[in-house]
């Protein structure tokens, strides 16, 4: 079984644990919002897209509660991304061949995270668990030394993505919560099906996210 077949079980068994939980959990689970920022590297085996650009994130997320201690914790994020390289002559122009001095990738995604959360004290959590990403849009712009731009858009990449996340974070008993999260793409991804040559490289992703929450009705689990 290869890697994404892998992360596709897990988020299939993980999401049918989730609806199949009964009314006994009821007074440990809740919903809220969350939203942050996000700093993303796409990089290739060249190292292309091995500069920056920070993003942001916001949508919704569920708590299913099983312990004091342990709880399911799955999302729904829309999450904008982005490299920048900005090193000339490590890229050309696939129809000028001309030298790459700046190329900017901005893609969207929508993200389901599925955590599973320990609560190591009150309020203090740990996060760890599979995340299945659709890309909504993509963007690429370049410019060579002679000032020729050009904009691609469409179907370069593969449209569904794995990574595994893991996180760190603190909830107060209002509800409000912080925290840090790191993930790591499996599988490359990029290129372009109909033209092997693209110079969008298929690439990996790394990522880390300072997210912000709040549960509605305050914190519903802890220790």
């Amino acid at each position: 079984m290869d890697i994404k077949k892998g992360f596709k079980v897990v988020v299939l068994l993980i999401a049918g644990l989730i609806f199949s939980s009964n009314s006994a959990f009821a007074q440990k689970s809740g919903f809220g919002i969350r939203g942050g920022f996000n700093y993303n590297q796409f990089q290739d085996s060249e190292g292309l897209y091995g500069g920056d650009l920070y993003g942001y994130h916001m949508g919704v997320f569920g708590i299913i509660g099983f312990s004091r201690s342990f709880a399911l914790q799955p999302e729904l994020l829309y999450s904008r991304e982005g490299s920048v390289n900005r090193s000339p002559g490590t890229a050309t122009d696939p129809v000028t061949d001309m030298p790459l001095e700046n190329y900017e990738r901005r893609v969207e995604y929508l993200d389901l995270p599925v955590f599973l959360r320990i609560n190591v004290t009150r309020g203090l959590h740990f996060l760890a668990g599979p995340q299945a990403s659709y890309l909504l849009r993509s963007r690429h712009q370049f410019a060579s030394p002679e000032g020729a731009t050009g904009v691609t858009s469409g179907d370069v990449e593969n449209r569904l993505e794995y990574a595994a996340v893991v996180g760190l974070g603190y909830e107060f008993f209002s509800g409000f919560s912080l925290g840090v999260r790191y993930g790591r793409g499996f599988g490359d991804f990029g290129g372009s099906n109909n033209n092997p040559e693209s110079f969008v490289n298929p690439a990996r992703e790394h990522f880390g996210q300072v997210t912000f929450g709040w549960t509605f009705g305050g914190r519903r689990t802890g220790c």
